[in-house]
């Protein structure tokens, strides 16, 4: 059996060190909202040289020291013990502080901390000392709200020249189904690490978006850390209220995993997406899975897996997406698929799930006109892997309008009936429930949500509560949000022929989202105006830094304004307030409870303002403000007045006529991530990290000319449909002219090939004028970062470590762990390989590396081969350089420049939409400096590259030697960087 020697110990009487643990604490320090991946420790200032911040940290005496902190009384930090609680949780808790005081000046910002917190952890060997053979344990680790946990040694002489942090299940708000011996989580980490004694170092934050307003109280940080340990080639498989497994369904060499997104359900015998998706860990060796097969034979049924072959690393989670090919309707008798994979190695035992299959009736049945619940589908999302929706049908077929696409708010599943059930069901307009990649997986839930409880945490006893955060509907989120949507008419599609024609739905679409899904349904408005017919945005918060303020940032005491200038500019394209002139003449209600204490009303009043002020008119924008309500009511996206809204825009069809009367403002940060408003795009941006804006005024009358006027702008499109429109009397021979900047574009659609669906627009470097280009002409396309980008992968990000052999064990380390992160904050597919199989990959033209690269490790000769050209190279094992425009270079290396990391973002080699980022340092140290700063969550500036060095660790991002954004054809560009050189 296993040995569970745990700080969380549910199962008390499987656990060999019953005693709670007692952690000793130091804080609490500022800290600014999401700058923590910028920072080290507070105390690193102190360290003495060739000692580590953590060993520092871990040798100090209990009660030693003056640490400044700028909220501890005269100035200084504060050491405390706090305990676990029966279940394992700690609580930490400043009561000192004046939190009143801080939170009355400073807002939100000023309650937000970092406290430091340590254990002690004794991991014994199972053969007398002496042995060394068994001396490596395998452990799963378990750390649940808190941000992360290192390991130090507590024997300096077996201590390493750096230290490995790993994520904590950050917003997890209770552990996943537990296991059989120790409620692990499929978050948590396992590692084979050298039995002994050890400290645990654990950061802990208070963050608002986590624990919410502390109103009054001193602010209080929950965390919970436990670990197993688990001898080899044994393993315990996980229960599961909701999905059985058989009896195989536990391997020697993986594991299933909970949180599956499964199957859609059977409406009438079919089943809604033609794709499955089950996830499997690996255990202590790398497995490859080849093959699913039904076990039972089914007629007109049978699957396969989407994807040639899935290499899982060990103690790696991959998503497996299945296909399913159906022809005949599934009996009802049928109440589960057990599907089972089979793996390379014949020695390797097959491993079995059973998946449920809901059978339901069909939705236009008159018993259930009134209380039909959604329905959930199954699609392929862009990233290859398998995701779900919900749909609720109209409630009559035919003459369909507008679908209406919602997005949820955070730390909701878009498949809980109070959220399913919070909009009307409509007469005549499909809704879609999209999860934006937010998943809150609960495998057992005893008792309804209280609406009223929305914006309180949840008060629900749970068997399995698993959340991953997404990425607040922008990059990875925001593509899933469009997936689901265009998913919808191809899913129906699969059904009884006989239901198809009268159910299929509109192709227009309207959006409506609550809470960050205001937010997110906003951010998709503006961003793709074209695409949607209006919204309604309920209790929405205008952007991150305006939710909660980053005023607090230790940062700023340190930076250049400069840099700090340069720096927040890698937020600025998920700003909705600086994007509002794109929702104007759109049909925007805006919806807000008077008293929400969540998200404070004034938000949807400056949203109404903004986008009024864009036209100099308020008709088409309103805000239903409501008395004595806070941030989540009844009715609040059901009142009479949201839905007067829905059924006057659900019936809408075509752009806004105010479009050619008054003409309209586009304003673009990130072409990438930006659609067409009146049918004009922007393409190209002359510079990246500035915004651009596209000015368009049609003058009327005898002149025919439309003016546009731009600002950063190098590449424009305009949809042939909307040149058509712009001059709908015009024959189609005659010449027609547009007014460009100084530039006159004459327009001959007589002379445009009949296959062109756009006409570009391109500006001169040298000249600055403007010109028609034809589709024979060739033009340069650059894809944008920032570098949070190189998560919006066409399929699973690709981890490219320098070699396969233990050479690499430190840069496998880092792809292993942001693997893991990946999976944990937005449910992301990676694959780990090695240059030498990258490059065999990219010979076979094999589809796996049409995925966004992550190239790790100076010594990489992978980076060395493919990516010579570009303005970061690495030149060693200790060395990167940086190639200036006019050719000279500033090289970086472990001698003058230790503990220094460097991300840099590049064109993908094969795949020209795609993105390559470079990921290394010029020692250990700098690696995980790099490593760090890997964008796990949204709101943390990072732009195109950065290179930082070790006075970070204090200074934060004022440690930063060099950051900035690459110029359009990919090199140095000194108006958009930052360098201390």
């Amino acid at each position: 059996m296993s040995v569970a020697i745990s700080l969380i110990p549910l199962a008390r009487s499987l656990i060999t060190d019953t005693a709670a643990r007692t952690w000793e604490a130091l804080g609490p320090f500022s800290l600014g909202t999401r700058e923590l991946p910028y920072l080290g420790s507070p105390l690193s200032s102190f360290v003495p040289p060739n000692q580590t911040h953590e060993a520092f940290f871990a040798d100090l005496k209990f009660g030693s020291g003056d640490w400044p902190s700028a909220y501890g009384i005269d100035g200084k930090a504060d050491w405390t013990l706090f305990q676990e609680d029966a279940d394992g949780w700690v609580k930490v808790t400043w009561n000192r502080v004046d939190w009143t005081n801080l939170r009355g000046t400073e807002g939100w910002a000023g309650v937000q901390f970092m406290t430091l917190l340590r254990t002690s952890l004794i991991l014994p060997s199972t053969v007398s000392p002496s042995s060394l053979l068994n001396q490596i344990r395998t452990v799963n680790f378990d750390l649940t709200q808190a941000h992360s946990f290192a390991l130090i040694h507590k024997d300096p002489t077996k201590r390493s020249d750096h230290v490995e942090w790993h994520s904590g299940d950050l917003y997890t708000y209770s552990t996943s189904t537990p296991r059989k011996h120790f409620p692990s989580q499929e978050l948590g980490w396992t590692e084979e690490i050298e039995s002994g004694e050890y400290w645990v170092l654990v950061k802990a934050l208070y963050e608002i978006r986590m624990f919410g307003d502390p109103w009054g109280e001193p602010p209080t940080i929950q965390f919970r850390f436990g670990y197993e340990t688990i001898p080899k080639s044994e393993f315990v498989p996980t229960s599961n209220v909701q999905t059985i497994f058989e009896t195989d369904a536990l391997s020697e060499d993986a594991e299933m995993m909970e949180g599956d997104i499964g199957l859609g359900d059977v409406i009438q015998g079919w089943i809604w997406g033609n794709i499955a998706g089950l996830s499997l860990k690996a255990e202590e060796k790398q497995v490859q899975v080849i093959a699913a097969t039904l076990i039972e034979r089914i007629k007109g049924l049978h699957v396969s897996l989407a994807v040639s072959s899935v290499d899982i690393e060990a103690y790696q989670i991959r998503p497996i997406p299945i296909i399913i090919f159906q022809t005949s309707p599934l009996p009802a008798t049928i109440t589960y698929l057990s599907i089972r994979l089979e793996f390379s190695n014949r020695s390797h035992r097959p491993i079995t799930k059973r998946i449920p299959v809901n059978h339901r009736s069909h939705w236009s049945l008159p018993s259930l006109r009134e209380t039909y619940p959604a329905i959930r589908y199954t699609f392929r999302d862009v990233d290859g892997t398998a995701q779900y929706a919900m749909a609720l049908p109209p409630l009559q077929s035919g003459n369909q309008t507008a679908v209406l696409l919602a997005t949820h708010g955070a730390g909701v599943e878009a498949e809980w009936s109070f959220w399913t059930e919070s909009i009307r069901r409509q007469k005549s307009s499909w809704i879609v429930f999209a999860t934006g990649k937010t998943f809150v997986f609960s495998h057992f839930c005893p008792f309804r949500l209280p609406r009223s409880s929305y914006s309180r945490p949840f008060l629900c006893t749970c068997i399995s509560l698993t959340r991953s955060w997404g990425y607040d509907y922008h990059g990875p989120s925001l593509r899933n949000v469009l997936q689901a949507r265009q998913s919808l008419s191809a899913v129906i599609n699969l059904g009884s022929p006989d239901r198809v024609s009268d159910w299929s739905p509109h192709p227009g679409t309207l959006l409506i989202g609550h809470s960050n899904g205001g937010q997110g349904a906003m951010y998709l408005c503006q961003r793709f105006p074209d695409m949607f017919q209006g919204v309604v945005s309920a209790a929405a918060y205008l952007k991150i830094q305006a939710y909660v303020g980053y005023s607090q940032w230790t940062s700023m005491h340190w930076a250049d304004p400069a840099l700090a200038g340069v720096l927040m500019n890698g937020l600025s394209m998920w700003d909705n307030d600086i994007h509002a002139s794109n929702a104007a003449w759109l049909p925007v209600l805006l919806v807000h409870g008077r008293d929400d204490d969540n998200v404070p009303v004034w938000h949807g009043r400056e949203m109404r303002s903004l986008i009024g002020q864009w036209t100099g008119s308020l008709d088409h924008v309103s805000l239903y403000e409501v008395p004595n309500e806070g941030h989540w009511f009844d009715d609040i996206l059901s009142s009479n007045r949201v839905q007067d809204f829905l059924e006057v825009n659900l019936n809408k069809t075509g752009l806004p006529k105010e479009y050619q009367k008054e003409g309209f403002t586009l304003t673009v940060a990130n072409p990438d991530e930006m659609g067409s408003k009146g049918g004009w795009r922007v393409v190209q941006l002359n510079e990246a990290g500035r915004l651009a804006r596209v000015k368009l005024r049609v003058f009327s009358g005898g002149s025919n000319i439309t003016q546009i006027k731009t600002s950063n702008v190098l590449t424009l499109s305009l949809t042939l449909e909307a040149a058509r429109r712009l001059f709908p009397e015009e024959s189609p021979l005659t010449a027609t002219s547009l007014q460009i900047d100084d530039s006159y574009v004459s327009i001959d659609f007589s002379s445009i090939e009949a296959a062109s669906e756009h006409l570009v627009f391109h500006r001169s470097s040298v000249t600055s004028s403007w010109r028609l280009i034809s589709a024979t002409d060739s033009y340069t396309l650059r894809v944008y970062g920032p570098i949070i980008q190189i998560l919006t992968s066409q399929g699973p990000l690709v981890l490219i470590t320098p070699s396969c052999d233990s050479t690499s064990k430190h840069e496998t380390s880092v792809a292993r762990r942001i693997a893991h992160d990946a999976w944990v904050y937005g449910r992301l597919d990676t694959v780990i390989i090695c240059a030498e199989q990258a490059i065999k990959k990219i010979q076979a033209g094999d589809p796996l590396m049409e995925g966004s690269w992550v190239v790790i490790g100076l010594s990489n000769s992978f980076a060395t081969e493919l990516l010579r050209s570009t303005p970061i190279t690495f030149d060693g094992p200790h060395s990167f350089a940086l190639r200036f425009s006019d050719e000279r270079t500033s090289t970086f290396d472990a001698r003058q420049n230790p503990s220094t990391g460097v991300l840099s973002l590049h064109p993908h080699p094969i795949r020209p939409a795609g993105l390559t980022l470079l990921l290394g340092g010029t020692d250990p140290s700098g690696l995980e400096r790099a490593y760090r700063l890997f964008p796990v969550r949204t709101g943390t500036p990072l732009l195109d590259w950065v290179i930082i060095g070790p006075e970070a660790d204090y200074k934060g991002a004022g440690g930063i030697i060099g950051t900035g954004f690459w110029s359009r054809s990919w090199t140095y560009n000194p108006g958009m960087s930052w360098l201390s050189l």
